[in-house]
C-alpha cells in the first residue's frame, strides 16, 4: 500500500507544479507517452483522435492550467483536496480490479450461459466515421457547406451513435455517407460535419464478448470484493 501512497503523493504535487511545461518562450515539452494516453483516455470516451490532434489538445490543457496557476498564485485547497480523493478512488478500483483478475477465475461454460441468456447485451450499435470542420462565424461555416468544399482540414472522429451528444446524435444519425450537415452551433463553434462511413449494428461472437462478460461478472462481485480487501487489509491478513 505505500507505494500507492508515493504514487498519489508524487503525482498530486508534480500535477499542481507551477512548471508544468510552459518556459517564458511558451515552449511546451510533451512526451509521446502523454499523446498515447490522451488517446486511450479519448477511446475510452468514444472519440478517435490522431497523434496530432492528441498533442495539441495537451498542449491547450497545459497552457490554460498554467495560466490558472499564474492568475491564482496558488491552487486551492479544496482542488488539491478533490484531485487527491479522485486519484485514491481511481487507484483503489484498479487495485481491486486486479486482484479480482489474477485470483477469480471464470470458466468458458460460465461465460458462455451469459452470452446465451443476455443476447441483447453483445449487439455493436451502429457506429459512424466523420469528419468535424470548425468555423469562427456562420457566413464561413454556410460558404464551406454550400460550396461543398474539400480543401479545409477537420478533425476525424469514429464513435457509436449513442456515443454523441443527444443533440448530435438525430442530426448526424439522418445524414447520409459522404453527405455534410448544415452548420451547427457547438461548443463555442459552427461546425458542419460530414460522414466518413457508417458501420450498422453487429452482433458480436462469443469469442468476441469473452473479456466484456468477464468484466461484467467481476462488477457484480465488484463491492463484495472490495470490502473483503479492506477487512483483509485492516485485520494484517494482505500486505501486498
Amino acid at each position: 500500500m505505500k507505494k500507492y501512497i508515493l504514487i498519489l503523493t508524487f503525482t498530486t504535487s508534480a500535477l499542481f507544479s507551477i512548471q508544468i511545461g510552459i518556459k517564458s518562450d511558451r515552449n511546451i515539452s510533451i512526451t509521446n507517452q502523454e499523446i498515447q494516453q490522451t488517446i486511450q483516455n479519448m477511446l475510452k470516451r468514444n472519440i478517435k483522435i490522431d497523434k496530432k490532434n492528441a498533442k495539441e489538445y495537451i498542449e491547450n490543457n497545459r497552457i490554460l492550467a498554467n495560466q490558472f496557476i499564474k492568475a491564482n498564485k496558488k491552487v486551492p485547497k479544496e482542488k488539491l483536496i478533490d484531485i487527491k480523493l479522485l486519484l485514491e478512488e481511481q487507484l483503489a478500483k484498479e487495485y481491486v480490479k486486479n486482484y479480482q483478475k489474477n485470483r477469480i477465475k471464470i470458466d468458458h461454460e460460465t461465460i458462455e450461459s451469459y452470452y446465451k441468456t443476455h443476447p441483447d447485451q453483445f449487439i455493436k450499435p451502429k457506429e459512424v466515421e466523420f469528419t468535424a470542420y470548425k468555423f469562427p462565424t456562420f457566413q464561413e461555416a454556410l460558404n464551406f457547406y454550400q460550396k461543398n468544399e474539400k480543401n479545409k482540414k477537420g478533425i476525424k472522429v469514429k464513435t457509436s451513435i449513442k456515443g454523441l451528444d443527444p443533440m448530435l446524435q438525430n442530426i448526424i444519425d439522418k445524414t447520409k455517407k459522404h453527405e455534410k450537415t448544415p452548420p451547427i452551433f457547438y461548443n463555442g463553434s459552427f461546425i458542419v460535419f460530414e460522414i466518413d462511413k457508417i458501420s450498422p449494428p453487429k452482433k458480436l461472437s462469443l469469442e468476441e464478448s469473452r473479456n466484456r462478460i468477464k468484466n461484467i461478472l467481476y462488477e457484480k462481485v465488484f463491492f463484495r470484493t472490495r470490502k473483503e480487501l479492506v477487512d483483509k487489509i485492516k485485520s494484517g491478513q494482505l500486505n501486498d
